[in-house]
């Protein structure tokens, strides 16, 4: 597995989550390793996905953003898009300072699952000489209209034990969803209802655009 890059961010992690445009390494790291797995084994372009929580979350956001031509289906737990204008305004001033994503114009209609875990759902608190909070749920309802209004098929789902990965929905959850969108699912197959193994706290949310 790679090493981290020790960057040292003011948001408190070391993955290079803020300043993800022109270049960044995370992505960098993601275009050679799926080259290298292409390479030796062969990969089906129809699935590509992507899956994190939390800075991992926010990472495979940026892929979405930097990347969606090529990931049929994400999701994430406790994420959020900075190139999402609502999002970035819940950071501190001098986070925001920070923050370089691109303008979104993903044209690859994608779904995605948004896992938010309520008010407790957040992560922060006193790093290199102030106080912040990332609140993770308000991104997500942040992201959810955002995602509609950009074409998007959304299965939103809300629990309520914090920032955590909860055992409700399930690593098979997860496969299903990604078997079930591969690229070029533009109308989900879940707007009808979605799978019984999913947990009651998770919804559609069709795209408005």
């Amino acid at each position: 597995t790679p090493d981290d890059t020790n960057i040292q961010l003011p948001s408190g992690v070391d993955w290079d989550t803020l300043k993800v445009y022109p270049d960044n390494k995370e992505v960098a790291l993601y275009d050679a390793i799926l080259n290298c797995l292409d390479w030796q084994y062969g990969v089906d372009e129809n699935h590509i996905h992507s899956i994190g929580f939390s800075a991992g979350s926010i990472m495979t956001d940026a892929l979405a953003t930097l990347r969606s031509d090529e990931l049929a289906s994400v999701l994430t737990w406790s994420g959020g898009y900075f190139a999402n204008a609502a999002n970035v305004q819940l950071l501190d001033a001098i986070v925001r300072g920070y923050v370089s994503w691109p303008a979104y114009s993903a044209t690859n209609k994608y779904a995605q699952v948004l896992i938010s875990g309520g008010t407790e759902d957040k992560f922060g608190g006193s790093m290199m000489g102030f106080t912040m909070w990332i609140h993770f749920d308000q991104m997500a309802e942040n992201d959810e209209t955002w995602l509609n209004q950009n074409g998007h098929d959304v299965i939103s789902c809300k629990h309520t034990q914090g920032h955590t990965a909860p055992a409700g929905f399930s690593p098979e959850n997860a496969i299903k969803f990604f078997h079930d969108h591969p690229k070029g699912t533009v109308d989900s197959p879940y707007s009808s209802a979605l799978p019984d193994s999913f947990p009651d706290w998770c919804y559609f949310s069709g795209k408005t655009n």
